[in-house]
């Protein structure tokens, strides 16, 4: 073998060695929390990484967009999910987590088990079972510790409502409080007036730093009353582009300019990142 070409050898394995090293290293936890509202278009998908380096999935949008969005914000060897969420079986929530579950490895499923019969909601109860993932079903008085100082407070469903129809099924979406130190994100799915009626109800502290407009910003959702309990200082919409529902509506545009939050949208902004440290967040740009 040539001197050239040893050294051809030597030198593209070193590459190789710095580039595995780098991606190592980037993989690697820095004490800090991040929230994705990943763009995938009209639907939920959010990713949260623990300072710890914990990986929880909120829904998974329509289609398989999801896992491009997941290798972007995920290294080669992140390849488990910690915690996956639900909060309700319509296909722009639900799609997604199919091919999730298939591709990575999930350890713990969060749903609330309401009857529906959509096909694909049924194909991810049955990768559940025969992955034999550990599951749970959502009600309020069960929070989630996910690490020290890092929890999620489950504001809804108030009462099990596994096993049961609903009507509306958006009235039935998980409602959480992401919580991180003096930072709070409240996360709705696509909850309506009514369902943030029964929240208001409870008296439970729904304050936060950062609010997820309900329904993509739908008009059904973030009534005044809700949105002033919230009192937040930034708003994420998951919207997507030229969306038929016109999404998000001008009604909750216009309720938001005039509280002067900051406002991101994933059909304008693409995948939007917040980052804490515990203390103080920032919107990556």
């Amino acid at each position: 073998m040539s001197h050239k070409k040893k050294s051809f050898i030597v030198i593209t394995l070193v590459f190789l060695a710095s580039c595995y090293l780098w991606t190592l290293f980037q993989a690697l936890p820095d004490g800090k929390l991040y929230v994705y509202a990943l763009d995938v278009g009209q639907g939920d998908a959010i990713l949260i990484k623990t300072p710890e380096g914990k990986k929880v999935l909120i829904d998974g949008g329509p289609g398989n967009v999801v896992l491009e969005r997941l290798n972007e914000e995920l290294s080669f060897f992140e390849n488990t999910i910690d915690m996956m969420i639900l909060t309700h079986p319509h296909a722009d929530h639900v799609d997604g987590l199919v091919e999730v579950l298939k591709r990575y490895e999930v350890k713990k499923v969060l749903f609330t088990g309401v009857e529906c019969h959509y096909p694909t909601y049924e194909e991810f109860m049955r990768l559940i079972y025969e992955k034999e993932i550990p599951f749970g079903f959502s009600e309020s008085d069960k929070d989630y510790l996910l690490e020290p100082n890092v929890y999620l407070d489950i504001l809804y469903p108030i009462e099990p409502i596994t096993g049961q129809e609903v009507k509306n099924l958006n009235n039935s979406s998980i409602t959480l409080i992401l919580v991180y130190g003096e930072t709070r994100m409240l996360l709705t799915g696509d909850a309506e007036e009514e369902q943030e009626e029964e929240i208001l109800m409870t008296a439970a502290d729904i304050s936060a730093n950062i609010y997820k407009a309900g329904h993509h910003g739908s008009k059904t959702a973030t009534s005044e009353i809700f949105f002033s309990s919230v009192r937040p200082e930034a708003v994420f919409i998951c919207a997507g582009k030229d969306n038929h529902f016109g999404h998000p509506h001008e009604e909750t545009m216009s309720l938001l300019e005039r509280n002067e939050v900051e406002v991101r949208v994933t059909k304008d902004n693409g995948t939007i990142e917040y980052v804490s440290d515990g203390k103080n967040y920032k919107i990556q740009d």
